[in-house]
């Protein structure tokens, strides 16, 4: 789900030490580069108390590739 421009995924409940992982596809617009990097970030929150709430966080970087969605008919 978008909220504010922000995608929002519902992890459920995650065991202490556990993790979650999700996949993300988008389309960019045509004008940024392929090999452009962009900064993928990401925050989980809880309603419970969290015993490390310095590993609720992180970023990694991604790639732009070259991937033309074309048909002809």
């Amino acid at each position: 789900m978008l909220l504010d421009g922000t995608l929002v995924c519902a992890a459920g409940s995650i065991p202490p030490g556990g993790s979650v992982e999700f996949t993300v596809v988008v389309d960019t617009d045509s004008d940024i580069e392929p090999g452009t990097l962009l900064l993928n970030e990401v925050e989980a929150t809880t309603s419970t108390d969290d015993s490390d709430p310095t590993n609720n966080s992180d970023d990694a970087p991604t790639t732009v590739i070259d991937l033309a969605d074309l048909a002809v008919v």
